[in-house]
């Protein structure tokens, strides 16, 4: 089995161009049935922290990107527990112990970088709502349109908390999004819909795009 290691630009809400790369990941790895192989994810400008809050994605044929980890070691319900996440030698780790066939797949890893980052979306600086009201945010591509082929991820994230992803594939949602969360494609962009504003809403929100074709290895 190979494992394809890809980079998953985490978006700051920055606008800027197109980025540089800021990781260094394996091209491939490769491990037999029932062993274990871990894939680590690195900084050209430093180490990784768990302040980078890194997320793993799995990827097959086919199929949408899939979180495995998120927040360094944190799985969401459903993923097997021989996915594990950790920092190791200054890198983000992801360890697959007892590997599965259904296992071969691209797997993403994803950082945040803040404001360091150069991102190659564009998107508006700040909105403001009314509690009760509604806004929407929007995230757009220096390189064309934005298309549910870049699966569009939201993350929120709120003072002295760690983000949290609420939208992911344009429009899904996770068990803790609240219902007043949509997500959808706009005007050729990635849109965010609030509607129904409270005040515990008030906080910065991220959009990421995957745009495969620029990073993938073999």
């Amino acid at each position: 089995m190979v494992w394809t290691v890809l980079l998953l630009q985490l978006l700051a809400h920055s606008s800027g161009v197109d980025s540089q790369t800021v990781v260094t990941q394996e091209p491939s790895m490769s491990v037999p049935p029932g062993g274990t192989v871990t894939l680590t994810c690195g900084l050209s400008s430093g180490a990784v922290s768990s302040g980078n809050y890194p997320s793993w994605y799995q990827q097959t044929p086919g199929k949408p990107p899939r979180m495995l980890i998120y927040n360094t070691n944190n799985r969401p319900s459903g993923v097997p527990d021989r996915f594990s996440g950790s920092i190791s030698g200054n890198k983000a780790a992801l360890t697959i112990s007892g590997a599965q066939p259904e296992d071969e797949a691209d797997y993403y890893c994803a950082l945040y970088l803040g404001s360091r980052s150069q991102a190659v979306v564009t998107q508006e600086p700040s909105a403001t709502v009314s509690p009760g009201g509604t806004v929407t945010l929007t995230c757009g591509s220096s390189t064309g349109a934005v298309t549910d082929g870049l699966y569009p991820y939201w993350i929120q994230q709120k003072p002295g908390q760690i983000p949290r992803t609420l939208i992911y594939n344009t429009n899904k949602k996770y068990s803790w999004t609240p219902a007043r969360f949509s997500g959808s494609i706009q005007g050729g962009k990635a849109a965010l819909t609030l509607s129904g504003a409270q005040p515990e809403d008030e906080a910065e929100y991220y959009c990421w795009l995957h745009f495969s074709g620029a990073h993938h290895s073999e």
